[in-house]
């Protein structure tokens, strides 16, 4: 750790490499530092040893090659000498009054590449320019000291180090450059070609460039104005006359596929060329006559667009028009054919538009003229109409989706998202409720008959409503597309049906109600286990609905004269009996079903012994709704135990009122609160909601549990003997 924290301090207190330490022994690297004698001191952490030196720190040149170079510049020069360093922003190298661009630089060698001359068009042969190194301080940017002998160098702009391009010339030709250059000292040189619009550049070497028999391909470059420059390594760039300096790539067009389409727009247009390195997004199309060509697919040959016209056109007279390509700015020219032919003949023409609804899903018939089979239908921009015929004034389509009624519209995009040629813009066409059929047609007074309507458009967006007669509402239970159903209030007479769908009414056909239709109940035949009613008026079984109150009946089976079905245990009371009938409606019904309170036996009602809960068994039970009370004091019912069969009962306590019966006994002269055997005999009363039954003297109180007043039950025989003094409580 305490090789971090050694430094040493060297010249404006500027903090130096460490290469080496040990413990007697620092050794560091110092580089580009002014010339001149510099003091030096070494910190150990916070400490500074008592150890100063002055130094002498020497930075020279030896040697500079080439000795000259282009008048244009480029010049890769190499300097070597001493007490330079690689921070390329700690050292400065100016040829004459200006920058060579610094490469690479060592402590030893400094790279850098020559700007060119001021005046390039000069005549002089040479001219000579002084060579200065600096070094620069980078916390203020400014030189600080020179390199100690840069005033012994130079450096010399000279004639015959200029390269020099004579000869210039090229042509495209089957997607390729043919280039030619002629001059001296152009062997080892390279060729730059750079685009300053769009940043395209292209290299190739003078000796690639004669292998390629001075051709060069053109697909990696985009078009537009290319400078031209010449660079020799060692002597840097070629002179080359003005008029050569440049070489423009300019976009060709040669065709347009098809040649003619309809007025309206719509189709697909292949424009065929020369169109170098582009994207879609650097290229669009342009055509006279306000028609307009997005873009789909481009590539250095071909581009696809769609034909559009922002305009109604008229589709009577024919027209011409021109296709431009434009890339990154650059007009095409034309080489061949760029017109594209509008003609009346291409150019279908849709007058009328027929909707008609068949079940679910919505047909259309086209009319119009000029029409084929490749038209293509959208109807709401989005669901496209299925063409099933044709002809050339008629197109028969369907949709394969239902569609909500309302207004809609068509569209007959030929190709991507041109339309074609409509008599009116834009075309519309509305979808009503249809009712087509309507069951049953003959029903109760009593309501609750299931009505049917078939059609087509029934079902809205915000609400679909049934009215029978002008107010009266059936209840909407079932709506889609195609059918609705809903359950019918109680009504008289002849009345006709209404379907309102969103803001859409439509009228149907009409329905009975009359007594000849109306389901009776006539009477109870038995009840449980089998609970049979005679009947009347009903349509079928399999759609008959029967309840005791909110008690529903299940399994029902018979005919239209006699129906039975299986009831569940029900409480304790007095039932009407109600029946539907799922098409005609309620029956009238003025039959009654009556459940008694029943108790059939009790268990366990003898208390002190084994604390067990008193069982009783019946029928009629009401779970949550029932009470037991012996001797006037309730027992608590244990509700998870309860069901209309079954109870069970404890915690029960004779009223602290009668206590005193306990201390009676038969034994005369007897002394108080001994164990006495006395018994007292409670009734039971199970009460359900006001219904009542009373088991007299059902249970056994025993006042003292002594041990000769009753024997456990035999394990076979289950009986208790009980002996003593038995007392009835009875409430008067």
């Amino acid at each position: 750790m305490l090789e971090k924290r050694v430094y040493a301090v060297f010249y404006i207190r500027r903090l130096l490499d460490l290469n080496l330490w040990r413990h007697n022994r620092v050794s560091l690297s110092i580089g580009g530092q002014p010339n001149g004698p510099q003091n030096l001191k070494i910190s150990v952490l916070q400490y500074t040893l008592k150890f100063q030196q002055t130094i002498r720190y020497i930075s020279e040149i030896d040697l500079v090659e080439p000795c000259c170079g282009s008048f244009l510049g480029g010049t890769i020069i190499t300097i070597v000498g001493k007490g330079f360093t690689a921070n390329t922003s700690l050292l400065s190298v100016t040829i004459g009054a200006q920058s060579c661009g610094l490469i690479n630089t060592t402590a030893d060698l400094i790279k850098c590449q020559t700007p060119s001359f001021p005046s390039s068009n000069s005549d002089e042969e040479n001219i000579t320019v002084p060579l200065v190194v600096s070094i620069i301080n980078p916390a203020i940017g400014m030189i600080i000291s020179n390199v100690s002998n840069s005033k012994d160098f130079i450096f010399t702009y000279h004639r015959n180090f200029t390269p020099n391009v004579s000869n210039l010339s090229w042509i495209i030709e089957n997607g390729s450059l043919w280039f030619y250059l002629s001059g001296y000292n152009l062997s080892n040189s390279v060729i730059f070609f750079e685009n300053t619009l769009n940043q395209d550049k292209y290299e190739i070497s003078y000796v690639e460039l004669q292998k390629n028999s001075f051709k060069i391909p053109l697909r990696g470059f985009g078009p537009g104005k290319y400078q031209i420059k010449v660079w020799d390594e060692e002597m840097g760039f070629a002179s080359i006359p003005l008029e050569n300096q440049t070489v423009e790539l300019i976009p060709r067009v040669s065709s347009i596929i098809p040649r003619e389409g309809p007025l309206c727009g719509g189709i697909i247009l292949t424009i065929c060329g020369y169109f170098y390195k582009i994207t879609n997004s650097s290229v669009f199309v342009t055509l006279s006559r306000g028609y307009i060509c997005p873009i789909l697919s481009a590539n250095g040959s071909i581009i696809q667009c769609t034909l559009k016209t922002h305009s109604n056109s008229n589709i009577s007279v024919a027209l011409d028009v021109d296709a431009t390509i434009v890339i990154h700015g650059v007009p095409s020219l034309c080489t061949g054919n760029c017109t594209f032919h509008l003609v009346p003949e291409l150019s279908p023409v849709i007058n009328e538009i027929l909707p008609r609804l068949e079940g679910a899903f919505p047909i259309l018939y086209v009319l119009g003229q000029r029409l084929g089979g490749k038209i293509h239908i959208l109807v709401d921009s989005s669901l496209e109409c299925i063409v099933t015929s044709w002809n050339a004034t008629m197109v028969k389509c369907q949709l394969k989706e239902t569609i909500p009624i309302g207004n809609h519209t068509v569209i007959f995009p030929f190709a991507a998202d041109g339309l074609a040629c409509l008599s009116s813009k834009p075309f519309h066409f509305i979808i009503e409720p249809q009712i087509t059929k309507l069951y049953p047609v003959d029903f109760g007074l009593n309501g609750g008959g299931c009505l049917t309507i078939e059609g087509s458009g029934l079902q809205g967006l915000t609400s679909t409503l049934v009215f029978i007669g002008s107010f009266h509402r059936c209840l909407v239970t079932t709506a889609n597309y195609t059918m609705v159903q809903c359950i019918l209030p109680p009504l008289t007479g002849t009345m006709r049906v209404i379907i309102q769908v969103d803001d859409y009414n439509t009228t149907g056909g009409i329905i009975r109600f009359s007594t000849l239709y109306t389901p009776m109940v006539h009477s109870l035949l038995e009840r449980h286990p089998g609970f049979k009613i005679v009947v009347s008026g009903i349509m079928a079984v399999e759609k008959l609905h029967i309840t005791v109150e909110h008690y529903n009946c299940t399994n029902i089976t018979g005919n239209t004269s006699v129906v039975q079905c299986d009831l569940p245990d029900l409480p304790a009371g007095i039932y009407e009996v109600m029946c539907l009938d799922g098409d005609r409606g309620w029956a009238t019904s003025n039959i009654t079903f009556h459940v008694p309170l029943i108790v059939t036996s009790l268990k366990n009602n003898i208390d002190r012994i084994d604390n067990r809960s008193l069982h009783i068994s019946g029928t009629g039970f009401s779970p949550g709704n029932t009470s037991v009370i012996i001797c006037g004091s309730p027992c608590q019912i244990s509700s998870h135990l309860a069901t209309p069969k079954d109870l069970y009962c404890s915690d029960w306590m004779l009223n602290s009122s009668w206590s005193f019966l306990c201390d009676m006994t038969l034994e005369s002269g007897a002394r108080c609160h001994e164990n006495r055997n006395t018994v007292i005999k409670c009734d039971v009363t199970v009460q359900v909601g006001t219904i009542r039954v009373t088991e007299s003297l059902a249970y056994l109180h025993v006042c003292h549990r002594a041990c000769d007043a009753f024997s456990l039950p035999n394990s076979t025989a289950n009986i208790v003997n009980i002996t003593g003094l038995f007392i009835r409580y009875e409430v008067l």
